[in-house]
């Protein structure tokens, strides 16, 4: 469970790895708003350390981060041989690229505690696992950085036609400067902007036309 909570808690916040590796358990959730509030301690746009607060709303999705870390949150009270309250990583059993979490689902076997201690530097490892079960390309898989999750969402979210303000303050961006260091023109938006002058719909594309001899 706190697999795909923290996972779908990069994605919702943008957040560095770096940034992950600050955060603690337990995660206010607010019943009232259905939203929980994620506290980071220190970020690499927060060089004073006074700390960034970001809002999480619930959302009507089978991964939506607020329901999953309320749920591992919830596990994680229960399992007599664990506790709540500690760093966020560190509560990610890992072992051989692989969460332990997984293995005892798909194989019923016990690592105890045997296991690699979760960081920033090698979270990115679970990201790989995550997208090789899905069927990305392991070559592809491996070289996923908390960049690419911050790339990614930008990207998907400029897409969505999200105001620049709202994404820039969503991955808490210093500048928008900065944002459009990391947002890329997609194919489906190579397309839409293509697609009428190629196909002489009007405006500009009907005089490109006809200098072109069409």
């Amino acid at each position: 469970k706190l697999i795909a909570a923290v996972l779908a808690l990069n994605m919702a916040t943008l957040a560095r790895f770096g940034d992950l590796e600050h955060l603690w358990l337990p995660i206010e959730i607010n019943k009232h708003t259905c939203a929980m509030e994620v506290f980071f301690p220190f970020t690499k746009t927060d060089p004073l350390a006074e700390g960034q607060s970001q809002e999480v709303p619930a959302m009507d999705s089978p991964i939506c981060p607020v329901r999953l870390m309320a749920r591992a949150q919830l596990a994680l009270e229960q399992d007599p041989l664990e506790s709540l309250a500690g760093p966020l990583l560190r509560k990610l059993r890992w072992r051989d690229r692989e969460p332990i979490g997984f293995r005892r689902i798909m194989r019923g076997e016990e690592w105890g505690d045997r296991r690699t201690v979760m960081d920033s530097t090698n979270f990115s490892n679970l990201w790989a696992w995550a997208l090789r079960s899905i069927g990305v390309p392991q070559e592809v898989a491996d070289s996923f950085t908390g960049h690419c999750v911050r790339g990614s969402m930008a990207t998907a979210l400029q897409e969505e036609r999200t105001p620049e303000g709202t994404v820039a303050d969503l991955g808490r961006w210093g500048s928008r400067s900065s944002l459009s260091f990391y947002q890329r023109t997609t194919l489906r938006a190579r397309r839409e902007a293509l697609t009428p002058i190629f196909r002489g719909e009007g405006g500009e594309s009907d005089t490109f036309t006809r200098q072109s001899g069409g």
